[in-house]
């Protein structure tokens, strides 16, 4: 039987892991996951509904705006991948890899990865057709794929999600409870900092307070993904001493 997952022992695993990797993540996560963000924040307008009290145009212009990015969605999605896995190799890969190791794996393990995030995301979707509550449960049951093919050499996409689906086995609410509180307290906190610094940088330049911004958000999802590791080791560690 799994433990149940310990919030604080996550969150401090959280805090270790950043302290002692940080000089090596940061280069990887600004290059991959940061800049693409603002890069696409700077290139991609935001719609603008202001005055428009029609939900018909309101939606038209939001689906114009959707198919308008969705080419910069998939490449920042795709360059994110190769970002996150090689984040997922250097810290829990247990080999060591200098940056450049790591990124070498990211792109050997792109395939299965990719195929894992796309069957999970796609059943995760259909769950959401009927509830919310079975989108939700099955993401949160696949969401260990990731970190279990940079850490167990996982090869095939299926054998990820199967891996996934037992280590969060009785943890599925506790997980998505520390996702959720970590996830709510970053974006107000990042919220926060984008009003105030934002703010000031906007009477700058308007371009500085979108670079800012995306730069928020980009760390954040950086957090996300050490939050992710965290689970990720204490229930492998668990498992270990069942």
């Amino acid at each position: 039987m799994n433990h149940k997952l310990d919030f604080s022992a996550a969150w401090n695993d959280v805090v270790a892991m950043l302290k002692k990797h940080a000089g090596l993540v940061l280069p990887i996560a600004g290059v991959f996951i940061i800049l693409p963000q603002i890069v696409m924040s700077i290139m991609v307008a935001q719609p603008d509904f202001a005055g428009i009290e029609d939900p018909e145009v309101v939606l038209n212009i939001f689906s114009e705006y959707i198919y308008a990015v969705l080419p910069w969605l998939l490449a920042l999605s795709l360059i994110a991948i190769i970002g996150n896995l090689a984040i997922y190799h250097l810290i829990l890969g247990g080999k060591n890899p200098t940056v450049g190791e790591a990124l070498s794996l990211a792109v050997a393990s792109f395939l299965p990865f990719f195929l894992a995030g796309l069957i999970g995301n796609i059943a995760a979707m259909i769950g959401l057709l009927f509830l919310l509550a079975p989108g939700i449960y099955l993401a949160i049951k696949f969401i260990l794929a990731g970190p279990a093919i940079a850490a167990e050499g996982i090869k095939n996409p299926i054998e990820a999600l199967s891996r996934s689906w037992a280590l969060t086995r009785g943890n599925s609410l506790h997980i998505f409870g520390f996702i959720l509180i970590v996830a709510i307290v970053g974006s107000v906190a990042m919220l926060i900092a984008s009003i105030i610094l934002g703010g000031i940088l906007g009477l700058i330049s308007p371009v500085l307070a979108t670079v800012v911004e995306a730069l928020l958000s980009g760390l954040l999802s950086v957090l996300m993904l050490f939050v992710v590791m965290a689970i990720y080791r204490q229930l492998t560690a668990n498992a270990g001493a069942n």
